[in-house]
């Protein structure tokens, strides 16, 4: 019973991890800040930066660091620069590497 009681209240997290995001962008007006720390934590955690969809909707409690860095990109006017600062393909919703 808990296991399916946890996906269902897993269900509103993610959401709400996005806002965070979005005020941690606006407050600091650092997105390269805010990605390095996404890339640190994917690295050490041995996350996957872009997991199967189904598993981030079923277990995710925030959205992968492929989604959050990509937002990041998209909500910095400097995002292009930071694309190719980063090495990166130019479409910010799919970037990322992780080494």
């Amino acid at each position: 019973m808990s296991f399916g009681t946890g996906i269902v209240s897993k269900r509103g997290v993610a959401p709400r991890g996005g806002a965070a995001d979005a005020y941690a962008l606006r407050l600091t007006h650092d997105p390269k800040a805010f990605i390095s720390v996404e890339r640190k934590l994917t690295t050490d955690n041995l996350s996957d930066p872009d997991p199967p969809s189904w598993l981030t909707h079923l277990f995710g409690t925030h959205p992968p660091a492929i989604e959050r860095i990509g937002y990041a990109l998209r909500s910095s006017a400097t995002g292009a620069l930071l694309v190719g600062e980063l090495g990166q393909v130019a479409d910010a919703s799919r970037v990322c590497h992780f080494e």
